[in-house]
């Protein structure tokens, strides 16, 4: 009961009114609910065609062990990665690995690349993850999505030549099972 001091109390009432608080229909829930149902199975076959394509190949830099700093492409690949090629922004965190062919130094396959600070998270570097120095970028420049695209096409057109080479190689001297990514 509401006393003669207080307010008298609101009363709730959950359940189909009459009233309209916005413009939500129920088609456009269910266009909105058809368009949910899209997404979610266009996600799962990208996810699906990831997984075919990389299996669980790719190491990003919050998968390594920072107490060692250390990457290592026994890791990635246990009977050895000479046919693969890594793509970092980093070569100190691959120079110090245990089963490198050169010790103190990255491993030959190292494509060493630009980093890339994404926007929104560009004012949030990691201290004890930073990404690599970028020597290339030219200061005067402030075009950095321009400069990430030129990195990218860069990027794209070394690892298309590398396979070019590879699989040219390959139908000179065909020898079955010599080279192979284990």
């Amino acid at each position: 009961e509401d006393t003669p001091n207080e307010a008298p109390r609101k009363r709730v009432q959950f359940g189909d009114t009459n009233e309209r608080t916005d413009a939500v229909t129920v088609e456009t829930l269910r266009q909105l609910q058809k368009e949910l149902e899209e997404a979610e199975r266009m996600e799962h076959q990208a996810l699906e065609f990831r997984q075919r394509l990389f299996g669980s190949r790719i190491v990003s830099r919050t998968d390594t062990d920072l107490g060692a700093h250390v990457k290592s492409i026994r890791r990635i690949f246990p009977c050895g990665g000479t046919m693969a090629v890594l793509v970092d922004d980093r070569e100190d965190v691959w120079a110090n690995a245990v089963d490198n062919e050169t010790k103190g130094e990255p491993p030959d396959n190292l494509l060493l690349v630009r980093p890339y600070h994404w926007g929104p998270f560009a004012g949030f570097a990691d201290v004890n993850n930073a990404s690599g120095n970028d020597y290339g970028a030219d200061q005067a420049d402030g075009d950095d999505e321009t400069a990430d695209d030129k990195q990218l096409l860069w990027t794209s057109d070394v690892l298309r030549r590398i396979h070019e080479a590879y699989f040219e190689t390959l139908e000179d001297n065909p020898q079955p099972g010599r080279r192979s990514v284990p």
